[in-house]
């Protein structure tokens, strides 16, 4: 079983939505940036060095509120962030006794609000009843290594793509 604590960098991709006119755009989303985490698992490593193991993994971070210009005078303002719980299946091989290589599948739960303005004149103005705010479910694939550097002490990187559910 192990415990840890780490960091990651969040880079954003383009956001997709139904403007007034239920007229599909993408945006830019500018939301980069650095997530704390806290992990607990655990796993086994059998004779044939397969390595199968679980973890349970919380990123925190501030929410950051994001504003991005839309098509047809309108902005959006957007925030992602706070808590998110991932829960993954790690699969690997062990390297001579001490280097790990494993993938993970899991999912995580990510919550995200965004909120329509719309120009008038020279002010922003919020798009009443079209605001969004939901927790979602995500997919989670991942890779990565970790090297044991004595029996108590080891350090992993590792690297994953969520991708978010839609609805």
């Amino acid at each position: 079983s192990y415990l840890g604590i780490g960091g990651s960098f969040l880079k954003s991709s383009d956001a997709e939505y139904k403007n007034r006119n239920d007229e599909v755009a993408k945006d830019r989303l500018k939301a980069n940036r650095f997530i704390g985490s806290f992990v607990i698992g655990g796993g086994k490593v059998f004779s044939n060095n397969v390595y199968v193991g679980g973890e349970f993994l919380m990123d925190f971070t501030k929410s950051k509120k994001t504003e991005w210009e839309a098509a047809n005078n309108q902005k959006l303002e957007g925030k992602i962030g706070g808590y998110v719980p991932q829960l993954n299946l790690r699969l690997g091989y062990v390297f001579k006794n001490d280097v790990l290589a494993y993938a993970k599948l899991g999912c995580a739960g990510t919550k995200a609000s965004v909120k329509p303005f719309e120009k008038n004149g020279d002010d922003w103005k919020e798009i009443e009843d079209k605001g969004i705010s939901k927790t979602n479910a995500s997919f989670v694939l991942g890779l990565g290594a970790e090297k044991a550097f004595c029996k108590q002490f080891s350090a992993a990187m590792d690297t994953s793509y969520s991708a978010m559910s839609e609805d």
